[in-house]
């Protein structure tokens, strides 16, 4: 594989393994085409330039936005290629910050290892700092899998500022997430519990309504972090998104009523976030109290 050029990873496969590994890649990452990793860099573009590391007031200025973070970053292509695209974004911008990555993901691993041999400026090498879950490697999801990676999950104390999760499926009824692998779950489904000030899912829009082994809910997710925002990208199937991601997050949320205040702390937030080529379309924003189940 020749070379890329600065602030851009390879594409459309994922970064080589590290210089010094002997890592045979056989996992699912490899069976998707040039168009379903244009679609997740289309996810993780934006995500970099309009949610990463983005202050409290919402400002792009990159003198606003934070100097460091605590990130806990899933099993899952899409997840791992948004971490590529925010040290992509790190590299372009020549943006100094510390950000230490938890993660049990193989994919994440590699691309933290690889960027920080392949930049020339030593001074960022702060922001791929990592920790990787113990257990055995499952050679088919990229990932820790065993039950060592779900106690250690469900045993960490902190709570992240920013939380990255990927899915196989997502029940736009029920708002669930399904898997390809049952022996995912398990891990998946602590992932997600985990305190975290901003939660974010990424699907392409083939995700929607696809069935699979049964994983964690819209609750789940929205009990333990301020805002919880799903990413997928613009399709001829937007529009209908839309609209039933409205009906979801009224099923979901007790919608906040005009002129209610919503930074009260057990108001939540759920945002639907359409990537594109250009200017994502305005992003639908809903705010309210989790309805008990």
């Amino acid at each position: 594989m020749s070379e890329p050029t600065p602030g851009q990873f390879p594409s459309p496969q994922p970064p080589e393994p590290a210089a010094g590994t002997s890592r045979a890649r056989r996992g699912l990452s490899f069976l998707l085409g040039p168009e379903k990793f244009a679609q997740l860099r289309a996810m993780g573009d934006y995500f970099a330039l309009h949610d990463f590391l983005v202050g409290a007031d919402g400002s792009l200025d990159l003198a606003r936005r934070k100097g460091s973070a605590y990130l806990l970053v899933g099993p899952g292509t899409a997840a791992a290629q948004v971490v590529r695209n925010c040290l992509d974004w790190i590299e372009r911008n020549n943006f100094f910050c510390t950000l230490t990555w938890h993660t049990p993901s193989e994919l994440v691993l590699d691309s933290l290892v690889y960027w920080k041999q392949r930049i020339t400026t030593a001074d960022l090498c702060p922001a791929a700092q990592s920790y990787l879950f113990p257990g055995e490697m499952d050679l088919d999801v990229e990932s820790v899998l065993s039950k060592d990676a779900v106690r250690y999950a469900l045993e960490i104390e902190r709570s992240f500022d920013y939380t990255l999760l990927s899915a196989y499926g997502f029940n736009l009824q029920t708002g669930r997430t399904c898997y390809y692998y049952e022996r995912e779950v398990a891990l998946q489904r602590a992932l997600a519990s985990l305190p975290s000030r901003r939660k974010y899912l990424f699907l392409d829009p083939d995700k929607f309504d696809r069935p699979g082994q049964g994983g964690y809910g819209l609750a789940e997710l929205l009990g333990s972090c301020q805002m919880l925002s799903i990413y997928t990208v613009q399709s001829d199937r937007s529009a209908a998104l839309i609209a039933r991601f409205a009906e979801l997050a009224a099923r979901t949320l007790d919608l906040l009523k005009p002129g209610e205040n919503a930074s009260a702390p057990d108001v939540r937030t759920l945002r639907l976030v359409l990537a594109g080529d250009g200017e994502a379309p305005t992003v639908p924003i809903y705010a309210g109290r989790l309805r008990s189940s």
